[in-house]
């Protein structure tokens, strides 16, 4: 994975990921109430999701798009 730092932008609630030597963060910060929510996933999990999200997304699977696989976080 070549970057570093992403992040989505919804109408209320922002999703931020961050690689860093094989381990992903996922920070979901919510708008209105300011709450944090943030997920840290080991390398095996890591590379679990990264499968799952290229044999979902680009193999149109059950999960048709970003909104979708938000909601699974």
């Amino acid at each position: 994975m070549s970057k570093q730092l992403d992040q989505y932008e919804a109408e209320n609630y922002r999703l931020a990921f961050q690689w860093n030597n094989g381990i992903v963060e996922i920070i979901k910060s919510w708008r209105a109430s300011g709450e944090i929510h943030v997920t840290k996933l080991t390398k095996s999990e890591t590379l679990a999701l990264v499968s799952f999200i290229e044999g979902n997304l680009e193999e149109g699977g059950g999960v048709t798009g970003i909104d979708d696989w938000v909601d699974l976080v």
